[in-house]
């Protein structure tokens, strides 16, 4: 199922949440000033990435400014190559039927956990080291901001999802897609479309009938499993805990014969695609909406490319 869209802060969103605004004071002399603090960039933008990567890559860029601006210390990971193609992303909900891949790929666990940290990660660890709890208080609420201006939105997916209306984050947000609760509305309401076809399609009569017929066919290889989503999550377990890569190789593979043998993968990304054009005929209005933000949003995220020291 679709997670929610974010972009990794360098180092990870955690790690730049709790740097540290200690002060870097250069003084040769008693009169001389502070040089003012420059956004420290690993990267830009390559042609491979794709807009998701931009955009989070513009928003982390325009709250480092934000930041920067406040004299706190901030660093920018270069974004991440191509991202995961509509095809991928249903392999990933509902499992691929190559067998081929699956003995050579497993099922992609055990890469993720051996994946580097991008490299602006040093930067933001030396802030960490450095922090005390009285800086991260006040780092968090300058990127943050606080909770007493909250933008909040309702969605029977998600529960209620708010994000802060102050801070370099709110800011940067701001900047790039307009009204920040039209914003957050429209981008909760797209980030719920995949998990709301995905408990259509698992919900009804044709995907139990094929499930049950997966469930035996598992059994019969020696790796029974509740689901494939109840499979990918054991063998995750596995990986993290014991690195048992092999037990991933064997339980993908197996997956993938019996997503075909069932029929279960085909018949449920049809449904799925079937279930989306659905949704996006009866919802026009926000698909739209969401698209001319989008689209605005791209445009000012590329502009940023030629200059991200530039503040808008």
């Amino acid at each position: 199922m679709r997670k929610k869209r974010g972009y990794v802060l360098a180092g990870g969103l955690a790690l730049a949440i709790v740097a540290t605004s200690v002060a870097f004071a250069l003084t040769s002399g008693g009169d001389e000033e502070t040089p003012p603090r420059q956004l420290e960039l690993a990267g830009a933008p390559g042609p491979g990435v794709g807009d998701e990567a931009m955009l989070g890559w513009a928003e982390t860029v325009l709250a480092g400014q934000c930041m920067v601006a406040r004299d706190f210390p901030f660093a920018v990971a270069a974004p991440e190559g191509a991202e995961a193609t509509p095809q991928e992303r249903l392999a990933e909900m509902y499992g691929t039927t190559d067998v081929a891949v699956a003995r050579e790929r497993g099922y992609g666990i055990g890469p993720r956990f051996r994946r580097p940290q991008p490299q602006a990660d040093d930067a933001n660890r030396r802030y960490i080291t450095a922090m005390t709890p009285e800086e991260n208080r006040t780092y968090s609420l300058a990127y943050f901001g606080d909770d007493k201006d909250m933008v909040r939105v309702e969605d029977a997916a998600t529960g209620t999802v708010q994000y802060s209306a102050t801070g370099c984050l709110a800011d940067a947000r701001r900047y790039l897609y307009g009204d920040l609760q039209q914003w957050a509305s429209l981008d909760t309401w797209a980030l719920s479309l995949d998990n709301r076809a995905y408990a259509t399609v698992t919900a009804s009569a044709d995907y139990r009938r094929r499930l049950a017929t997966w469930q035996k066919c598992m059994d019969r290889a020696g790796v029974p499993a509740q689901s494939p989503a109840a499979s990918r999550e054991r063998i995750a377990g596995l990986v993290r805990e014991q690195g048992a890569e092999q037990a991933e190789t064997t339980a993908a593979v197996a997956e993938a014969g019996c997503n075909g043998s069932s029929g279960l993968t085909s018949a449920s990304i049809t449904a799925h695609r079937a279930e989306l054009d659905r949704v996006l005929a009866a919802e026009k209005a926000n698909y739209t909406g969401y698209r001319e933000m989008r689209r605005t949003a791209l445009a000012k995220a590329k502009s940023l490319q030629s200059d991200p020291y530039r503040r808008p």
